[in-house]
């Protein structure tokens, strides 16, 4: 699901990060606005890890919602939310990430595989 798309290099080369986590793999950059708008236009959701060697990372929409994770309260949707990703947090070694739509997603730390989805709204 992680790898590296020379497009996401393009559409970050002069933005500037909403919020950085450390993370054991390198540091993952949350985009806002209008960078966040560019990725999610070109299929990719708005968090980049850089790894250790630099690498800038993107995960596509596509394969994130491919995800076999049943999202609570929400439990009759197929695929996993995908909306744009509003803040991003560490909490008991995973990657809490918020979505616009209410939705909150845990990601591994290391792979950032999704791990689970909850709807909060």
């Amino acid at each position: 699901m992680l790898s590296h798309f020379p497009e996401v290099d393009t559409i970050i080369v002069d933005a500037d990060p909403k919020a950085r986590i450390d993370l054991p793999a390198g540091t993952l950059a949350l985009y806002a606005s209008r960078d966040a708008d560019r990725l999610l236009e070109r299929g990719f959701l708005n968090i980049v890890l850089r790894n250790k060697d630099g690498r800038n990372l993107g995960i596509r929409v596509d394969a994130f919602r491919e995800n076999p994770v049943t999202v609570t309260h929400q439990e009759a949707l197929k695929k996993p939310n995908a909306s744009c990703i509003m803040n991003v947090s560490l909490a008991g070694g995973c990657v809490v990430a918020h979505h616009w739509d209410g939705f909150v997603s845990e990601l591994d730390s290391t792979t950032l595989q999704l791990l689970g989805q909850t709807f909060t709204k």
